[in-house]
């Protein structure tokens, strides 16, 4: 009954949807770049708020430690990375003298490698927070 209804049926009165253009369903990418920084900014938000969730883990282990011990323990990043993964860190130095310089090995990535690894994190974190924060709308001026 439905087939017979379905081949009886008038189909050149059926209204045909207008074609939609590429223009019309998306928006240019060089006109409207908004919806990608947002990402990128919630992005860094949220690898930022991972960053400081381990750097509280890591301060939560050494007190802890500290409590168990009853003196203070601090372990340091360098320590951390060893722990983890003790060839990429042997291997880091000599990539980095090559690379960049032996300049940068001793003074700094060493300095960096003998802090607290939690407040290395915790700075880490609040960095990529603070890059993926939202910009303050400027008041009296055309932000273009």
């Amino acid at each position: 009954m439905a087939y017979e209804n379905a081949l009886n049926h008038d189909w050149a009165r059926v209204p045909i949807a207008k074609p939609v253009t590429f223009a019309e369903y998306a928006p240019s990418l060089g006109e409207n770049q908004t919806g990608s920084r947002a990402m990128i900014r919630s992005l860094l938000r949220f690898l930022g708020l991972v960053t400081l969730a381990a750097g509280f883990i890591s301060f939560i282990y050494d007190a802890t430690k500290s409590v168990a011990d009853h003196t203070v323990m601090i372990t340091q990043l360098g320590q951390t990375w060893s722990d983890l993964h003790q060839t990429s860190l042997v291997a880091a130095r000599p990539w980095v003298e090559q690379h960049i310089g032996v300049w940068l090995w001793d003074p700094v990535i060493k300095t960096l490698l003998d802090q607290p690894t939690w407040a290395a994190l915790l700075v880490v974190g609040a960095i990529l927070i603070l890059a993926g924060r939202r910009k303050k709308p400027l008041i009296g001026y055309a932000r273009n």
